[in-house]
């Protein structure tokens, strides 16, 4: 990856104004959107579809072995600035997508085992991330400083946590709240949306703060380079799951191919903002990073 002075410390400190501010209602917003997908899982059906072994550990092998060493690679071989490639790599660790159940039944794959894969990767990504990443980041070029914000993403998973058992407490003990949940999920997936979206083009009020880069004004390299794990990821865990000797139906292949290739932006977004809200510029490429994975 690509080096400059302030890479890993987000620039100044960000004690105050818009990115303080972006930063405590994106982790709200996280809360929120975790904590409605969670309270809007059956307890019971989860508990019978964590049965189904082999659908379920193809999957979380690919989200958090597969996954992973893709970013790795396309981080090592385009080396993109490092704080493109750092978010690129926090969100190729996240698993979990917050919209990959409802992409399950647009494509009319097996919906039981997606929500199920959803669930158990989304309490594993709290240990597979950080280790991911401390493993694969250690392996880059020795010749870059990079440093992972463990202050922003350690908050971020314990928001992603808290959200989780609450969740589970409201579908345990309110069963009838699950719609609630799910309109407060997808209202705070909305909501997270924007306020990245603001943040990949919001400048700073100081005359000396380098150019932001707006959404649409990278290069073509840029939006290539964000696009590659997601195109990766879906042929590979399609070519996976398609192998005969696992014997997955084809409902279930096209679930392990989108819990695999729709990652959680919502945790790379969290971090995006909190890690570089000193920086404008950077704030702005680490956000749009998410954004335009999510449109593929």
């Amino acid at each position: 990856m690509e080096e400059h002075d302030d890479v890993g410390h987000g620039g100044a400190p960000c004690a105050e104004g818009a990115g303080k501010a972006m930063t405590i209602i994106v982790t709200i917003l996280l809360f929120f959107l975790i904590g409605g997908l969670a309270g809007s899982v059956d307890v019971k059906t989860l508990r019978s579809q964590l049965k189904r072994r082999t659908g379920i550990a193809c999957g979380l092998l690919c989200q958090f072995v597969l996954m992973p060493f893709i970013g790795f690679v396309v981080v090592s071989l385009t080396k993109p600035e490092s704080h493109i490639g750092l978010t690129l790599m926090i969100l190729c660790s996240s698993s979990g997508g917050a919209y990959s159940n409802w992409w399950c039944s647009l494509f009319n794959a097996d919906l039981a085992l997606s929500v199920a894969m959803t669930a158990v990767s989304t309490l594993l990504s709290a240990v597979m991330l950080p280790l991911n990443l401390t493993i694969y980041l250690n392996m880059m070029d020795r010749g870059d400083s990079v440093e992972i914000p463990w202050g922003p993403l350690l908050q971020s998973l314990g928001t992603v946590l808290c959200a989780i058992i609450a969740g589970v407490c409201m579908s345990t003990f309110r069963p009838n709240s699950a719609r609630l949940m799910t309109a407060l999920g997808n209202m705070s997936g909305i909501c997270m949306i924007a306020i990245t979206l603001v943040a990949s083009m919001l400048k700073k009020k100081d005359g000396g703060a380098e150019e932001v880069t707006p959404l649409w004004g990278h290069e073509l390299s840029f939006y290539g380079i964000v696009a590659s794990p997601f195109i990766i990821s879906l042929t590979a865990s399609l070519l996976i799951s398609s192998m005969r000797c696992l014997s997955l139906a084809r409902p279930e292949r096209t679930a392990i191919v989108v819990e695999v290739s729709y990652q959680n932006q919502g945790i790379a977004s969290a971090v995006a903002i909190s890690a570089f809200c000193g920086n404008a510029r950077m704030r702005a490429d680490a956000a749009a990073v998410p954004i335009v994975y999510g449109f593929f």
